[in-house]
């Protein structure tokens, strides 16, 4: 039975020569797999087009309680983000966060509000200047957190911030999977970037590369595993 979905393409991995297996998560179904066509011909190319990573979708999928990779039809796109495709950098950043996605969102249940939000991060995404757009994937991070419920109580006090137990704390824990207190004092002023400040937090390469690190360790140990993305090597560089 075919059924109306609007989602967010992820990851698309070659299947055959004819065919490859897209995945996307949908407000309606959560995360689901279609299979969709990899040759040469001209519906291939126009899929690929349609399908880069973070794109918006609306689509018809014939859902079947026996399957786990569904056929669909009537592909078109929920909602034009011309910028990500042409910019380098906003592509890699998009190709990151898909498959953050791609990982974290795995028996994750339907969530509107969260969908909503994705979809309006990537059409802001779109839109940013180039300074803002390389903090985009920081702001990202931090404020899903709170759709896993995981984001960090940012009223306590603190001098570090302890990785493991998610929480801020006075005094170093046991363990070594915590924040110093410079980290902590960045990871405090972080939690006031938003979608208006996102070009006034300035960042070297290498700041950006720990900031990410610590974010997705943070996610691995109390979500899921994500240090081993396929486009780490990637976001990394920016």
């Amino acid at each position: 039975m075919y059924q109306s979905v609007t989602g967010v393409a992820l990851r698309t991995i070659k299947h055959s020569d004819r065919s490859s297996i897209l995945s996307l998560w949908t407000s309606e179904l959560g995360r689901i797999s279609v299979t969709v066509p990899a040759d040469s011909g001209r519906r291939a190319a126009r899929t690929r087009a349609l399908t880069m990573p973070l794109s918006p979708l609306c689509l018809e999928v014939d859902v079947r309680p026996d399957r786990s990779i569904f056929n669909f039809r009537e592909l078109r796109p929920a909602v034009l983000i011309p910028g990500i495709g042409r910019e380098p950098a906003k592509a890699m950043t998009a190709m990151f966060l898909a498959d953050f996605l791609e990982v974290c969102l795995r028996d994750q249940q339907p969530d509107r509000l969260m969908t909503a939000f994705i979809v309006d991060s990537i059409q802001l995404f779109d839109a940013l200047p180039r300074e803002a757009a390389l903090n985009f994937h920081i702001y990202f991070l931090l404020r899903l957190a709170r759709f896993f419920g995981i984001e960090p109580d940012w009223s306590e006090p603190g001098t570090l911030f302890d990785l493991r137990e998610g929480h801020f704390r006075l005094s170093a824990p046991l363990h070594s999977q915590f924040l110093d207190e410079a980290s902590t004092a960045a990871l405090h002023a972080l939690s006031r970037i938003n979608t208006r400040n996102l070009r006034l937090f300035r960042f070297t390469r290498q700041q950006r590369r720990d900031i990410i690190n610590h974010l997705l360790l943070y996610y691995t140990l109390h979500h899921r595993p994500v240090l081993s993305l396929p486009s780490m090597a990637v976001i990394t560089e920016m």
